[in-house]
C-alpha cells in the first residue's frame, strides 16, 4: 500500500493501488496537485510498474514528472492513442492469460503493471470525447490484467463523471476541498455527502477524504507535500 498522509490521529492513511482505479478531486488550491504527486513519487519508485500519463494542459501538471513516466500525451489525439494502445495491451494480456489458465496478472519487472495518470479527466472528455469509449473498455476490463488508471479532477461534472463505465469503476475515492456540496456526490459517490463525507469543509490545502476498500469512514487526512 501506498502511504499518502497521515490521519488527524497521525495513524498513516495508506491505499492499495494494485488492480484499481482511483478518483481524485479537489478545486484550485485544496492541495490536489499535491496529492497526485505523492501517487507519482512512490509509482515511479517501483520497479514493477509503468506509468503513463495523459495531461490536456500541455503538460503543466504532469511535465514535471516526464523522466519517470514512460508515456505523456498532452494532445486530444496523443490521448487518443495512448488509451487505445492501453486497451490493445489488456487484450493481449488477457488472451495470453487464458492461454496459460490464469486468472490475475502478477506485477514483476519484466511483466509490469501498468498505471494510467490522467490529470483533469474533465478537459479529456470535454476535448476528447473519441477516448472516452478506450477509458470506459480500460476501467471495465483492466483489473485482473493490472493496466489501471487514476483520473484527477478540479472541475467534476455530470457529463464527465455520471456516464460509462469509468466511475462507478473507481474503486478509490478521494476528495480535497471542492467548491459545492453537490461535487462531494460526483466524486465520493451517490450518497456520500448525506453519510458524513463532506469535502466541502476541508479547511486548508492537503486535507482530504478518502473512501477505498480499507476506508470506510470519512476521516479527515493530510497529504504530504513533495518539494
Amino acid at each position: 500500500p501506498i502511504e499518502i498522509g497521515p490521519f488527524e490521529d497521525a495513524s498513516p492513511c495508506r491505499v492499495l493501488l494494485l488492480r484499481r482505479n482511483g478518483l481524485v478531486g479537489g478545486v484550485t488550491g485544496s492541495g490536489k496537485s499535491g496529492g497526485l504527486n505523492v501517487l507519482l513519487g512512490n509509482l515511479s519508485a517501483c520497479r514493477d510498474v509503468v506509468v503513463w500519463g495523459i495531461d490536456l494542459k500541455r503538460g503543466i501538471e504532469l511535465g514535471p514528472w516526464a523522466d519517470c513516466i514512460h508515456r505523456l500525451a498532452v494532445t486530444p489525439d496523443q490521448a487518443c492513442a495512448l488509451l487505445a494502445d492501453a486497451v490493445a495491451i489488456l487484450e493481449a494480456r488477457a488472451t495470453e492469460m487464458a492461454a496459460r489458465g490464469r486468472r490475475t496478472w502478477e506485477p514483476s519487472p519484466e511483466q509490469p503493471a501498468l498505471m494510467i495518470i490522467i490529470d483533469e479527466f474533465a478537459e479529456l472528455a470535454d476535448d476528447a470525447p473519441a477516448a472516452m469509449a478506450d477509458a470506459d473498455s480500460a476501467a471495465r476490463l483492466g483489473r485482473a490484467v493490472a493496466v489501471n488508471m487514476i483520473a484527477a479532477t478540479q472541475r467534476p461534472t455530470q457529463k464527465a463523471m455520471g456516464h460509462g463505465a469509468v466511475r462507478s469503476q473507481m474503486d478509490i475515492r478521494i476528495s480535497f476541498r471542492v467548491r459545492e456540496r453537490k461535487d462531494v456526490d460526483l466524486i465520493m459517490g451517490q450518497g456520500m455527502l448525506a453519510a458524513g463525507w463532506h469535502a466541502q469543509a476541508l479547511d486548508a490545502p492537503g486535507k482530504f477524504l478518502i473512501s477505498a476498500p480499507e476506508h470506510r469512514t470519512p476521516r479527515q487526512a493530510r497529504a504530504y507535500l513533495l518539494s
